[in-house]
């Protein structure tokens, strides 16, 4: 199935940091931040039954490059960038993780249509985004 080439890199770098995550996340220094991940998964269950209001996606990002864990408040996207280097990870790959941990969930009303683009607004800060709506 052909993606929008960004869908793709959006796809491609949840997918690298989630395997990431996945390897490290039974080590003992993750223990707590494997507790709070599995019990709001627990409570939120995304993607349901039953059904939630979070996409498997929406919680797989937060949990991934937004919520913050030990005394440096490190997230799985930072630990990731903190270790690219000795990964030898490429550079624009290094630049697109550390450009999703950057960015941050938000809530938003539709707002209309632009050039075959959605027109969204942020609740919170009121900043308009034209996007691509790759669900269809």
């Amino acid at each position: 199935m052909g993606y929008d080439p960004l869908h793709a890199l959006y796809l491609s770098v949840q997918n690298i940091v989630s395997l990431f995550a996945e390897a490290v996340s039974t080590l003992p220094e993750l223990k707590p931040y494997y507790d709070v991940v599995a019990a709001a998964e627990d409570e939120y269950m995304p993607s349901g039954p039953p059904m939630s209001p979070l996409t498997r996606s929406y919680f797989t990002t937060w949990v991934l490059c937004d919520f913050r864990f030990g005394a440096g408040q490190e997230t799985i996207g930072t630990c990731l960038l903190d270790t690219s280097e000795r990964l030898e990870l490429d550079p624009g790959l290094v630049a697109a993780i550390r450009q999703f941990g950057e960015s941050r969930m938000g809530i938003y009303e539709h707002v209309g249509t632009q050039g075959g683009r959605l027109r969204l607004q942020e609740l919170v800060t009121g900043r308009e985004f034209d996007v691509v709506p790759t669900s269809g």
